[in-house]
């Protein structure tokens, strides 16, 4: 790229000149900086500068501010504020490049705006009046006149370049290129390498350049601040705490007799109004003047009656006398004093607050503030006068797009963009260019910009500079290696250790979800919270349910509402509070129901697991009955039954209830679930392994629970039991009474009577064959229509092979289910047994190596799927690193 003359070689050309024309504000800048000579007046200035001093000599009134504007064009045309607001900046942005803006004006609504917009005074329109010929701005110069960078002058802007004046290229002879570009990492990563380079004494000899609406911009000021390091900070009038009191203030009294004391506490304070302890959950209109002090009964007053008010009397009602000031200032530009307030005009002042960048005010920007590290948005600067300068990211973000701008003449402009960043990138003394290794999984692309730059695509950063250095800051020292010991290969089985039910649900999704599950944390949700919280009142009630009967539910959930009631939000709090009143009886009126109890206190309390009920009263012995750990002596498994009971074992479950067709089909190694569950089986094993129980019952604490709150309720309809069955899959089909229900219910009524015979005839002729091949096999359709007593016709083979396979889906997997059970045949558990041993295995494989990403469910569905390094792959596809 062409090289760019430094600000100096600028200014030595035009020192001697009486005015230098530039339309970029830091060039301006940093030339009236360098002016070395005494002057009265101005040296470089702006165009749109030079139009708002001349204004009053051009316009003949004064300018009107952007509020001020947009309130005058809806006054005028009767259209709501937003659509005008909108509507203006599309002219002003049309504007720029062409004058004959109707032409692109495709409403009837944009057309009358534009008329509005035209007959008022603007900086558009004192912009395109001015004549340089004839200003005393320009005519009472004594010296000659410079423009610089006239290439970037928009069309508004060239109005102030006079026939006799000096144009001055910032391009110079010579070629300029990027010597050596960083690949660090992450944006957080480049944030605090650069960071580090920085220290307050040289913050003022520093600037960064990024894109300002980008992620990273955050992560920089974030590293920034940190530190301690100072930058410059733009105070915007949203910022503004008066302001933004005020206006929540308005708002809130539009709902005024819905609002509680909680919602105005905090709010009340900042105006010296409080109120007595204990009424935050007391209606605001109801409070009498004994509840509040003086003031604060004042306010409540004031949002009682402000419908009734306008914004000026709520502002000298409202505000102290520096508030008064701030707010005063918006109110005027926005033409609000005077009128009643209303939703649709505090709706206005909240947009005008939100979207207007250039809102004026007074309040003084804090001097720490004022110096510092200067932070420049690569899409609005050229110049950028300090010494060290670090560009970040220069991917995409740093492109400016002209789609969709027919006024804008598309080649030209990328022109020019590629003009404005080869001066930008030439910026500083000393540069350093940062950019992230990967973005989205992918490596990172610079901006379609580099591809003018550089007059050929430019795929990578190393098509940019031919010295691509990966990592983070470090000093060129000699190698000190340090041993760090080694792992033994026979230890990775220790390593690994047994699956628990999450675990084995993770490897099956994909080896590197478990993998990610070892050694990223999961943050604790508000549903994780009320899990614990149910099972920790079920442990109380088993061990010591004449606490629970002597202090009542509603004691009980008044003490866990201190910290779960309203988890979700606020708003949710009764709900929340009614649910874990819910939850706690039905745990309670299932408990009984197993007749768990008198249960021994053997065992002194977890210090690993705190029970907050346990807690509280000072409880410091548990039971075996109860959180009952359980490892498997002949597979690798273990897991922790909530309770035990004379032939079952408990788990309480607060979620979305399941039928027992779900959980049968959760444990499908043929047809992975969405979300794979193996508890139930891996479970069910552990009891049978642990104290010989067959059954496991799975309690939904919260299944039909606005019903369940009824006496009547029987509970069991909340529970799930899963049986693992001694028998074979032939003889359940032979033999199987759940099995002979459901075939008694689905299949046709020629088969239905004689619903025995049929699976007898099943289990005999389907020996050997998988189920997905029943219903084409012949044998097995005849003799199915023999035990129905029907002929070997076209028609009743096709009747036959449709109960075939109804039959064949309720025993796939080796398990049969209806809506509360779960049987498990002996097949199924061997081959489940057989899966866990394999994968188990691999695993102890992998832990010396790397972990395949072989995903079993959508790589979208998994929660590590942000930190995975892997391609994104659908369910049973290969996968690449």
């Amino acid at each position: 790229m062409d090289r760019v003359k430094t600000i100096d070689e600028i200014y030595s050309e035009v020192s001697d000149c009486s005015l230098v024309i530039t339309n970029d504000v830091a060039l301006m800048t940093a030339l009236n900086a360098r002016v070395d000579r005494p002057m009265i007046g101005t040296f470089a200035a702006t165009p749109r500068g030079i139009a708002s001093l001349c204004a009053m000599e051009i316009l003949g009134e004064p300018m009107k501010s952007d509020m001020a504007l947009v309130r005058a064009i809806c006054d005028d045309t009767g259209y709501d504020f937003r659509t005008v607001h909108g509507e203006v900046q599309n002219i002003r942005q049309i504007r720029r490049y062409t004058a004959d803006v109707r032409k692109y004006m495709a409403t009837k609504v944009s057309r009358k705006v534009l008329d509005s917009f035209e007959s008022l005074p603007t900086i558009e329109m004192a912009m395109s009046s001015f004549d340089p010929e004839r200003s005393p701005f320009f005519t009472e110069q004594k010296g000659e006149i410079a423009v610089v960078g006239a290439e970037f002058f928009d069309d508004l802007d060239k109005h102030f370049i006079p026939y006799d004046c000096r144009f001055v290229d910032i391009f110079a002879d010579g070629d300029f290129g990027i010597e050596e570009i960083r690949e660090v990492g992450n944006d957080r990563e480049i944030a605090v390498n650069m960071a580090d380079l920085i220290g307050a004494d040289n913050a003022d000899d520093c600037a960064v350049v990024l894109d300002a609406s980008s992620p990273i911009a955050d992560s920089v000021r974030s590293a920034l601040y940190s530190r301690g390091i100072p930058f410059y900070n733009k105070l915007g009038v949203r910022d503004l705490a008066q302001i933004r009191d005020y206006l929540q203030f308005v708002t809130l009294s539009l709902s005024f007799d819905i609002l509680h004391v909680r919602d105005v506490r905090e709010l009340y304070s900042n105006y010296n109004g409080f109120f007595l302890p204990g009424l935050d959950m007391y209606l605001l209109s109801k409070l009498d003047a004994a509840d509040a002090r003086e003031r604060g009964t004042e306010l409540i007053a004031l949002m009682r009656d402000a419908r009734s008010m306008t914004f000026g009397e709520m502002r000298e009602k409202l505000c102290d006398r520096r508030a008064k000031i701030q707010v005063g200032i918006v109110l005027e530009d926005l033409g609000l004093s005077d009128r009643r307030i209303t939703g649709e005009l505090v709706g206005e002042l909240r947009y005008a607050v939100d979207n207007f960048p250039d809102l004026r005010h007074n309040e003084e920007v804090p001097i720490e503030e004022k110096s510092g590290v200067l932070i420049a948005d690569c899409k609005n600067s050229v110049f950028v006068d300090r010494s060290l300068i670090f560009f970040l990211d220069m991917d995409a973000s740093w492109d400016i797009s002209v789609a969709g701008m027919r006024y804008a003449d598309s080649e030209a402009e990328a022109e020019k963009n590629a003009m404005r960043m080869a001066a930008l990138l030439q910026q500083g003394e000393r540069r350093i260019y940062m950019v992230n290794a990967t973005k989205y999984g992918r490596p990172a692309r610079p901006a379609l910009t580099f591809d003018v730059l550089c007059g050929k695509p430019a795929e990578s950063f190393a098509d940019i500079s031919g010295c691509i250095v990966k990592g983070r800051w470090h000093a060129d020292r000699e190698e000190i290696r340090q041993d760090l010991g080694e792992e033994r290969l026979e230890d990775a089985e220790t390593i690994i250790g047994a699956f628990s039910k999450s675990a084995f649900n993770c490897y099956f999704s994909c080896p590197r979800m478990y993998f990610f599950s070892r050694i990223i944390s999961s943050p604790e949700t508000d549903v994780a919270d009320f899990g614990n919280l149910v099972h920790d009142f079920a442990q109380l009630y088993i061990c010591y349910p004449e606490i629970v009967r002597q202090e009542g539910f509603d004691r009980l959930v008044d003490i866990a509402s201190d910290r779960y009631s309203g988890l979700s939000t606020p708003l949710m709090e009764k709900i929340d509070r009614d649910r874990i009143y819910c939850a706690m009886r039905n745990v309670a009126r299932y408990i009984d129901s197993r007749h768990i109890g008198p249960v021994p206190l053997d065992r002194p309390a977890d210090e690993k697991h705190v029970n907050r009920f346990f807690e509280r009263y000072g409880l410091d012995r548990w039971s075996s009955a109860s959180e009952v750990g359980a490892i498997s002596r002949d597979h690798p498994m273990y897991g922790k039954f909530d309770a035990v009971a004379p032939g079952a074992v408990m788990d309480f479950k607060t979620g979305k209830a399941k039928t027992g067709d779900d959980i049968r089909r959760g444990m499908s190694s043929e047809i992975p679930s969405r979300y794979p569950e193996f508890q139930p089986i891996i479970y069910s094993l552990l009891a049978e392994e642990n104290g010989g129980r067959k059954d496991l019952e799975m309690f939904y604490a919260m299944e039909n629970d606005w019903e369940s709150m009824g006496d009547g309720y029987d509970i069991n309809r909340s529970v799930r039991t899963v049986r693992l069955m001694d028998e074979s899959l032939e003889e359940i089909i032979r033999s199987d009474a759940l099995l002979r229900r459901q075939m008694e219910e689905k299949l046709a009524k020629e088969f239905r009577e004689c619903a025995e015979e049929v699976l007898a005839a099943v289990a005999e002729t389907s020996r050997g064959l998988p189920a997905s091949e029943w219903d084409g096999n012949p044998s097995v359709i005849g003799a199915v229509l023999d035990a129905a007593g029907l002929k070997s016709t076209e028609t009743n083979i096709k009747k036959a092979s449709a109960a075939v396979r109804k039959i064949a889906k309720a025993v796939s997997e080796g398990m049969v289910s209806d809506g509360e059970t779960v049987e498990i045949s002996l097949e199924a558990r061997n081959e489940f047994l057989d899966m866990l041993e394999r994968m188990h295995g691999e695993a102890v494989e992998y832990a010396c190596g790397s972990y395949p990403a072989r995903p079993r469910v959508r790589c979208e569905d998994c929660r590590y799927f942000p930190a995975c390094t892997a391609d994104r792959t659908d369910a049973g596809e290969e996968t690449v690193e």
